[in-house]
């Protein structure tokens, strides 16, 4: 039986995400829009997003007009999710299922997506495996983990250098907040902390071909450089190699497109 306490930190979670409709909106573009830079993804497409969380993304991709398809291995983010597509008119289509059990098939989704997935999956190297596999031909995986070497860390935030730690420092550490064991028990441990270098060679090792980071797909036009000093800083970076390096190395996330073919 769950922890009663680790519940009602994922209800107080629920309550406070539900606010952040424009946040999540931004993000099902933005995550769009990076997937549009390596090839146009157009309605109709067929797309699994691996962890879904509360549901926004099948929303939004629902009322866009594309095929979408979700695992969760959360039943409280299933039944919030139902309400939240109840309440625009979509009924998104999500199982619950674990990532490293659930079939993925083979050639059958045109995208898949996973964000901050992947920390969470201890035997994640068949997952990535199995996601390439089930990808058609010139089909894209779109994935987002937090950065080992991030100063600040999405994981554990008030912490800096926390992905800097050693997994068995950060379990302690990860543990005692949460004031019992159930946060490794539910998954909700970061059991992996990847590297820019780290997951651009998984996913190489996974059958993904080429693979584009945020920096390759970078563009000083975008919605997230609209300012004058932010398409100056994405310039700079773009043209300026110990730049790159930095941004790669140290980025608050690592967000990567790989594609099969």
């Amino acid at each position: 039986m769950a922890d009663p306490e680790i519940l009602r930190g994922q209800w107080r979670y629920i309550a406070r995400r539900l606010e952040d409709r424009a946040q999540f909106e931004a993000d099902f573009e933005r995550i769009l829009s990076f997937l549009g830079r390596v090839r146009p993804i157009e309605p109709g497409a067929r797309i699994l997003e691996i962890g879904a969380g509360l549901g926004w993304f099948e929303v939004f991709a629902e009322l866009k007009g594309f095929r979408i398809e979700a695992i969760e291995h959360n039943p409280e983010f299933l039944e919030v999710a139902a309400e939240l597509g109840a309440e625009f008119g979509v009924k998104p289509t999500i199982h619950l299922a674990d990532a490293q059990a659930w079939d993925y098939g083979l050639e059958q989704w045109d995208v898949v997506i996973a964000t901050s997935v992947f920390e969470h999956i201890p035997e994640y190297k068949p997952v990535l495996q199995r996601v390439c596999q089930a990808l058609k031909p010139e089909g894209l995986f779109f994935v987002y983990s937090t950065n080992k070497w991030s100063v600040r860390s999405g994981e554990y935030p008030p912490l800096p250098f926390y992905g800097w730690l050693p997994y068995s420092v950060r379990e302690r550490i990860r543990v005692s907040a949460a004031g019992g064991r159930a946060i490794v028990d539910t998954a909700g441990m970061d059991f992996n902390q990847f590297t820019y270098w780290g997951l651009r060679r998984e996913l190489h090792e996974a059958g993904f071909r080429r693979v584009w980071d945020r920096v390759d797909l970078a563009d000083p036009g975008h919605l997230l450089a609209r300012t004058p000093q932010k398409r100056l800083a994405v310039r700079a970076i773009k043209k300026v190699g110990l730049l790159k390096l930095a941004a790669r190395t140290f980025a608050s996330g690592n967000m990567m497109v790989g594609a099969k073919d």
